[in-house]
């Protein structure tokens, strides 16, 4: 039994560093400034966001974290937006970026 509940530690345990790698912008990040327009990249079983990306015109392409903040531009699909936020690249290669500070375009 003990043996059971310490693979089923290690496994939380691994699974939990594992999500963070994904959530977590890369140390080290550059603060940066950009424009872009929101879009919806992910959707659960039930039809809500779970993933928008900032395009900018250049085509480059940012994942946004969803923390407290990112999650906000989930209701601004197609909003031209100005973000400073915090680069980083995710466990797939994505670039990432934690928002700070977000404006939305007129």
């Amino acid at each position: 039994m003990r043996r059971r509940m310490k693979k089923i530690a290690m496994c939380v345990l691994l699974f939990g560093i594992a999500l963070l790698s994904l959530v977590v912008p890369a140390p080290g990040g550059e603060t940066i400034s950009l424009s872009g327009m929101v879009f919806v990249v992910d959707w659960d079983e039930e039809d809500r966001i779970t993933a928008v990306s900032v395009v900018t015109e250049e085509g480059r392409e940012y994942r946004v974290l969803p923390d407290a903040v990112g999650r906000e531009l989930f209701q601004r699909e197609g909003d031209t937006v100005d973000i400073e936020g915090v680069a980083g690249t995710d466990a797939a290669g994505r670039k990432t970026l934690t928002v700070i500070r977000y404006r939305i375009r007129p």
